[in-house]
């Protein structure tokens, strides 16, 4: 007769613990396996840099509009006064001057 032999709790619980600190162990080794954490800090820095140099590059050419548009026909320096009369007259006797040059531009465009 094969009989089972009987286990203790104690021997049950000291196999369980085994079985899971294996698991652990199984499972930490995966995780190191999987971790995707220096490649995805490598990613994060090139892309950091790659932002930093497209706005170095967006500075530059800001830097070099405010000349060119002083030398636009468009352009030109307004002061209003306090008045709402005053504004108003001198943005009409604005008006037709800078339609004028609004319209030599867009058809001056080859």
């Amino acid at each position: 007769m094969s009989e089972k032999r009987y286990k203790s709790a104690y021997f049950m619980r000291k196999q369980e613990k085994e079985d899971l600190k294996e698991e652990v162990r199984r499972l930490r080794s995966e995780l190191t396996r999987l971790d995707p954490g220096p490649q995805v800090a490598a990613e994060s820095a090139a892309i950091r840099t790659t932002i930093r140099q497209q706005q170095l590059g967006i500075a530059n050419v800001q830097s070099e509009i405010p000349p060119l548009l002083q030398t636009h026909p468009l352009y030109s320096r307004i002061c209003l006064k306090k008045s709402w009369e005053d504004r108003s007259a001198t943005l009409l006797a604005f008006r037709d001057k800078k339609f004028k040059a609004a319209y030599d531009v867009l058809y001056s465009i080859p």
